[in-house]
């Protein structure tokens, strides 16, 4: 059973210990490098990896972590920015093959954890999911793509491949609040959007349970709420959130809101969380526009009318000062029925509440987002 502890002089540290539901959880102060540490040691992990954006460097941050876990610089990879890549993927897997790598550390937010996710997969090959090597993941941003099991990449044609494998979630995920406080605002809060897209989604997922409402609903409040207190606490309880985002997102599969925002990505290059900052409000609107459905999903969310939602989604948004409109991220009008066809390939349309939603309706709804 999961095993939930607070003690720590900094602040309380909130520890999941991992067990066949998912990974072990971390959220603290001050917690990084020993939590790490004491993970490759109780598993016998001597010859880490250790992938990062550049943004690592600024305060020393990715200098000490490979100091605290014996990481030599020929097997630091500090280069990833934007979206994950294939060809970056294809790299690292070639330099670390034949080395004897042991476990994947992953420092930063979701172009981290994507590319770790993939040079797992790359690097086990045929081989059975057991021989997988482990993934220990810093958490920089919100969106819990560490805990899920689908990793993406986009590939040099501009289109993005989803590998789906239970083995590529990282097996321990450590939010330091200390690295959270470094991300630049715009991309942090952008994340916190990603999150509370993957609770609002999972209320009318397919395969949504009753267990996985109930996270949806903590995991709302947790991101939505206003509290006082001080940016470490601030950010531990979205930190919180945002695990409870990732265990809903890894049971009940996301939908069409999801599905727009990757191919804004793909096509468009736009960071993901500022697209989910665009497009969350008025998705759920147009999802949930004559669905007989809409009170039951809204009431469970904790709203009395999609209005309340989504004037409560804008204050969150204006308060954040993310984007509002499309065109605000530099997105072309004459993109939008390119992202529209994207979409139509992609899992979450297919599966989302509402089917049967046409390019043409695609393309209106993206305009109402420009």
């Amino acid at each position: 059973m999961p095993n939930i502890a607070q003690a720590h002089e900094a602040g309380p540290i909130y520890s999941w210990r991992g067990d066949a539901l998912g990974p072990t959880v971390v959220v603290g102060t001050g917690v990084a490098a020993d939590a790490a540490r004491g993970f490759l040691r109780d598993n016998g992990l001597r010859r880490p990896a250790l992938l990062a954006s550049p943004s690592a460097h600024h305060d020393g941050r990715l200098r000490r972590l490979a100091d605290a876990l014996a990481v030599p610089d020929g097997r630091v990879f500090d280069f990833l920015t934007g979206h994950a890549r294939s060809s970056d993927v294809t790299r690292i897997t070639r330099e670390l093959a034949g080395t004897g790598v042991d476990a994947i550390i992953a420092l930063g937010g979701g172009t981290v954890s994507d590319t770790a996710k993939n040079v797992v997969a790359a690097l086990l090959g045929e081989r059975p999911a057991a021989a997988a090597v482990p993934i220990v993941a810093l958490p920089t941003t919100l969106s819990a793509a560490e805990l899920t099991a689908a990793a993406g990449s986009i590939d040099e044609s501009g289109h993005k491949r989803v590998v789906w494998a239970d083995h590529l979630a990282a097996r321990i995920a450590i939010y330091e609040t200390d690295y959270l406080a470094t991300t630049p605002p715009a991309v942090l809060y952008g994340t916190v959007f990603n999150a509370m897209a993957h609770c609002l989604e999972g209320l009318y997922s397919p395969s949504r349970t009753p267990i996985t409402d109930a996270l949806a609903g903590s995991g709302l409040r947790m991101l939505c709420g206003r509290s006082a207190g001080s940016d470490a606490e601030r950010l531990r309880r979205l930190a919180t959130g945002a695990v409870l985002a990732g265990l809903v997102v890894t049971r009940a599969k996301s939908g069409l809101e999801h599905a727009i925002c990757h191919s804004l990505g793909a096509v468009t290059g736009v960071a993901h969380g500022a697209a989910h900052a665009v497009m969350l409000a008025r998705t759920i609107r147009f999802n949930t526009e004559d669905w007989p459905g809409a009170a039951g999903y809204l009431a469970a969310a904790g709203y009395p009318d999609i209005e309340a939602l989504a004037a409560e989604l804008d204050a969150i948004r204006a308060s954040y000062a993310l984007p509002e409109r499309l065109r605000d991220l530099g997105v072309a009008a004459e993109q939008l029925t390119d992202i529209a066809t994207a979409t139509m390939r992609e899992r979450g349309y297919v599966e989302n509440v509402r089917a049967g939603v046409s390019e043409h309706q695609l393309v209106e709804l993206l305009r109402t987002c420009w």
